[in-house]
């Protein structure tokens, strides 16, 4: 089968599995020209409520309510569901003229009552949507997914709430459940508490424990076992989401406290098992695109000593994924070298310069971050040898082949440590470093 072919087949099988039991349910709109007619009716106030030029009070509730509303029922309105550009338009409203406007805009510094008042109206009215029959809203439903990533943007404790919810609930469709974990990155990175912490104070306590929580729900998400009747492409494409989402947590675990006894939250090891083989793998094993994103985690782990993190066994699965990438790009090249104009030349596997770019700047944080630890010295040899690699892919206005891109390989399978130990103090998780070998890295 062609690339292309097999592309198309995976593309009409998430499509299929995402429209299945069309009509079987109850169809809803819940937006009217009554809550539309209220939402326009305070254009001034209302922007001077997002910029933060007065603060919300009780007479202002029921209007962040209509906002809330208005913002995210519309996606259930039958021109909605007819016409995609006016889908589009709902869904450009809201990233651009809500969430850009209330998170990104330089006017925004003091909207933070709002969004903590106005993030509890959306929660709720969010849940309105993802409580309708699925199958008979599908359209509605899936937008309203893709918005809700959007908005913990803003970073409110109650769409936070939400999202974890909608993981957990086992009667939620397996797409609205992905979006929630993409949700879910927007709260972290996470912060790492050790005994120095001050233990009186409250929000240290609620911090961690929000920590937590995210990271063992997105780590359980990403190895959970998935319905069997679900493509693995498709899977593939769900996980993802969930992968990235935990790649921003930024530490390697939340708590490494002597009384404890023992890791609390050891993220790093949720992230290696993504680049694991044997009994540590997913299931279904993981594509390039979710090893990149999961390497680009574990090179992002900042402050190994906090939690006495050994970064030897990251370093080396990084440099599996990293060989894995080039080996897979020098295969590609024999198409992504055709002139653009080629009628027969087929999209490249990856978007290469951008995701080569990723890792460039991912392994020079990895080179920072491992500095003072057994793994720096590893570190550094990677990037020294992946220098031209990347500079083929990455610089230059067309793509170059790779030379002796097995040499990398090699390098790499030499740094295998002896042992899968993350953390040297405190009891935490050991990985299994199996053997594997991968195209391009023999001798």
């Amino acid at each position: 089968m062609s690339r292309r072919v097999f592309a198309l087949c995976s593309f009409l099988a998430m499509l299929f599995w995402v429209s299945v039991a069309w009509g079987q349910g109850e169809i809803r709109q819940l937006i009217d020209e009554g809550i539309e007619k209220e939402f326009s009716a305070n254009f001034a106030d209302r922007g001077r409520l997002m910029r933060g030029e007065r603060l919300p009070t009780k007479a202002d509730e029921k209007y962040l309510d209509v906002m809330a509303k208005y913002y995210i029922w519309r996606v259930t309105a039958v021109k909605a569901k007819e016409d995609s550009k006016v889908m589009d338009r709902i869904q450009r409203d809201f990233k651009v003229d809500l969430v850009d406007s209330g998170t990104t805009s330089p006017l925004n510094k003091n909207n933070r009552e709002f969004v903590y008042q106005f993030g509890k109206h959306l929660a709720v009215r969010f849940k309105d949507v993802f409580d309708l029959d699925f199958a008979a809203n599908r359209q509605a439903v899936v937008n309203a997914s893709i918005m809700f990533a959007e908005a913990a943007r803003f970073k409110q404790d109650e769409i936070g709430k939400l999202a974890t919810e909608l993981i957990r609930d086992k009667d939620k469709h397996e797409l609205i459940k992905a979006y929630a974990a993409e949700a879910l990155g927007e709260f972290l990175p996470a912060k790492t508490v050790t005994e120095n912490d001050d233990w009186k104070d409250n929000k240290v306590v609620a911090k961690k424990d929000k920590d937590l929580e995210r990271i063992g729900i997105l780590t359980s998400y990403i190895q959970r076992k998935w319905p069997n009747d679900l493509d693995p492409d498709v899977i593939r494409f769900l996980r993802r989401k969930a992968i990235a989402s935990l790649a921003q947590v930024g530490t390697p675990a939340v708590a490494a406290i002597k009384k404890v006894n023992k890791i609390e939250g050891p993220a790093a090891y949720g992230l290696l098992r993504v680049l694991s083989e044997g009994d540590e793998g997913l299931t279904p094993a993981p594509s390039l695109s979710e090893k990149i994103e999961a390497a680009i985690g574990v090179c992002n782990l900042r402050d190994p000593f906090s939690v006495n993190y050994d970064p030897s066994a990251g370093v080396y699965l990084v440099g599996r994924t990293l060989a894995e990438f080039f080996s897979e790009y020098q295969k590609d090249f024999v198409n992504i070298k055709r002139d653009p104009k080629d009628k027969d030349r087929l999209p490249a596997m990856q978007p290469w310069k951008i995701q080569g770019e990723r890792l460039r700047q991912a392994l020079g944080a990895a080179v920072s971050n491992t500095n003072g630890t057994p793994a720096h010295a590893n570190a550094l040899k990677m990037q020294q040898e992946s220098k031209l690699l990347f500079a083929a892919i990455i610089d230059g206005a067309r793509f170059q082949p790779l030379e002796n891109h097995q040499q990398f390989g090699r390098l790499v399978a030499k740094m295998k440590p002896k042992t899968g130990t993350l953390f040297t103090v405190l009891p935490g998780p050991v990985l299994k470093l199996e053997e594997r070998k991968l195209n391009g890295d023999e001798p």
